[in-house]
């Protein structure tokens, strides 16, 4: 094992209500998966969680719709929530694929922005596994240009 192995790779940010026996969540080796369903199985309707997210991209996916988002990832810098420039909320009514923006100190008349990109794809095929968003959603993310 090297020595920078030793060393955290990112932060995973929990809010009070986050449940991660509920079973929207799906934490893969790769991906971090949040359902959003009328039927939750956890102990509270609503479940949230964010990360750093060095990739600068999100997905949210729903019957045969992939909506993709990607944001400039600026390293080294501060973000809110411990870190985070991802959230992920859900409840029996909605799911929110939220980013962040660094944190900056600004004067007055001074300005700050954040901007995303989105994009949505149709006749996407369905699945849920980390093999199925390796094949069908990343090629998909590395065509959104």
């Amino acid at each position: 094992m090297s020595a920078d192995r030793l060393l955290p790779e990112g932060v995973f940010a929990l809010w009070c209500y986050t449940d991660l026996a509920d079973p929207r969540w799906k934490i893969g080796t790769k991906y971090i998966q949040l359902l959003q369903a009328d039927n939750r199985g956890g102990a509270f309707q609503q479940q949230m969680g964010g990360i750093f997210n060095s990739f600068g991209w999100g997905a949210y996916f729903r019957r045969g719709h992939l909506f993709i988002k990607k944001v400039k990832v600026e390293r080294n810098t501060k973000y809110p929530d411990f870190g985070c420039n991802f959230e992920l909320y859900t409840d029996p009514h909605s799911l929110e694929l939220e980013t962040l923006g660094p944190l900056r100190s600004l004067k007055p008349g001074d300005t700050a922005e954040h901007t995303e990109h989105w994009w949505l794809f149709k006749d996407i095929q369905t699945g849920e596994d980390e093999s199925w968003i390796d094949s069908v959603i990343l090629p998909a993310v590395e065509s959104a240009r």
